[in-house]
């Protein structure tokens, strides 16, 4: 009797552990609904009106869809956790570009969508940074005309404000991509072409899920130089008997005839000087003078182009 007891308790169990996981597998497979923040690179800004998108990789016609609201919150629902998904974000910049980009890609489980607090996409705060044709900081300008635009950083159209010097501007919420960047110097653009702002790939940054080192080197990179088209210009100014001129004054005045450096009561010339980061791009005429006559006697004059690889002498 005691052993037909226990076989009826061990079948018993048998059926009780089969029933309870044959109840419990729906509940584990169950679709559940996921809802995180969308913001940008650096976790500053919500993206309002981020489009969401994540496709079921084993079952493409599964395509889930869903848009951040204006605290740059999504909600998905359908999101089974036992599923892969591929995960797109788009979002368009009101300044930059304009358009819907992609600015995130990545494959995910669903069970890591389900318990995502936060993804930070390709949406980034860029310093610019404008240096001269060598490579270095641009110097600051002098002898410009009150009134005259000196100096500015454009971004896809945008006038960039708050300019620091040496010559740099930040740009926030630029998405992933190509841009068109035009840098004025001097009254003059200096540079203007595309950059690329972003990173190697769209797999942004997810708190708690990704190496958060790895996060803080690609932040490092959030810093675009670009080489301008400026360079120095050196004079040497010589006697007809081939002695160097111990002092003279200097006025650089562009073509259209505006005076960009004037050397009379700002500093003299003691056999050779450089005037650094003047645009490549225009030709200049330098007057030389002797300044402690009266009107100043004009010594020499020559026109020449910053940047040619020999000096020029007068």
């Amino acid at each position: 009797m005691k052993i037909k007891r226990a076989d009826e308790m061990f079948f018993a169990l048998i059926a009780l552990t089969t029933l309870l996981l044959a109840t419990a597998s729906p509940i584990l497979g169950q679709a559940g609904e996921a809802g995180f923040k969308v913001v940008d690179f650096q976790g500053s800004h919500p993206l309002s009106g981020a489009r969401v998108v994540a496709v079921n990789t084993a079952d493409p016609s599964e395509r889930l869809e869903a848009t951040a609201d204006q605290s740059g919150f999504v909600r998905i629902e359908g999101i089974k956790p036992d599923a892969n998904y591929t995960v797109e974000i788009y979002w368009s910049s009101p300044s930059y570009k304009q358009e819907s980009e992609l600015v995130f890609k990545r494959e995910l489980r669903g069970s890591d969508i389900l318990e995502i607090g936060e993804v930070r996409v390709n949406v980034f705060t860029v310093k610019l940074v404008a240096l001269d044709g060598s490579g270095e900081s641009l110097d600051w300008i002098s002898g410009v005309e009150e009134g005259e635009r000196q100096m500015g950083i454009i971004l896809d159209g945008v006038d960039l404000e708050d300019l620091e010097v040496p010559l740099a501007a930040t740009a926030d919420l630029v998405p992933q991509g190509e841009h068109e960047l035009k840098v004025i110097w001097d009254g003059y653009t200096v540079y203007d072409g595309s950059i690329y702002v972003g990173l190697e790939d769209l797999t942004g940054y997810i708190p708690g899920l990704d190496d958060p080192e790895r996060y803080r080197e690609n932040l490092e990179r959030l810093r675009i130089a670009v080489k301008t088209k400026t360079a120095g210009l050196t004079i040497q100014i010589y006697y007809p008997d081939g002695r160097r001129v111990e002092e003279a004054g200097v006025d650089i005045i562009d073509v259209n005839g505006v005076i960009k450096k004037i050397g009379f009561g700002v500093r003299a010339i003691k056999g050779a000087d450089t005037w650094g980061d003047l645009p490549t791009t225009t030709k200049f005429k330098v007057i030389l003078y002797w300044h402690y006559s009266q009107p100043p006697e004009k010594l020499a004059e020559v026109t020449c182009v910053p940047g040619a690889e020999d000096d020029h002498s007068v």
